[in-house]
């Protein structure tokens, strides 16, 4: 299961820097805007947290798993993107990554769940 960003998207990147893992683009500063026609997740690196959900003020993400009908169409919208585009992270490695950050802990205990049930 990956979150999946919807047409509503209002790019405004606030979703971006809570994803523990970078899988979110085009990137913006928070409360930048990008000039593209919106952001995606990349689903094969998302780890199901949810924390991007969480943030997104207009409620454009949705779980997979939840996505309503009229919207299944950006399941795909998101894959494709990535597969134009390849998804480099911005975290170089885990040192980059605060001992202690409630979101990295949060998203290492998501990890760990889902492996579990893998």
């Amino acid at each position: 299961m990956a979150f999946v960003i919807t047409r509503s998207c209002c790019k405004d990147s606030s979703c971006v820097p809570v994803c523990p893992v970078d899988c979110i683009r085009p990137a913006g500063a928070p409360g930048e805007y990008t000039d593209s026609e919106m952001l995606y997740i990349d689903p094969d690196t998302c780890i199901d947290c949810g924390l991007c959900m969480e943030e997104c003020p207009v409620d454009a993400i949705y779980s997979e798993d939840n996505l309503p009908q009229h919207l299944e169409r950006f399941r795909d919208i998101n894959a494709e993107y990535f597969k134009r585009h390849r998804l480099v992270s911005n975290i170089v490695d885990q040192s980059e990554i605060a001992a202690g950050d409630a979101r990295f802990e949060y998203a290492a205990s998501i990890r760990a769940i889902n492996s579990a049930h893998d």
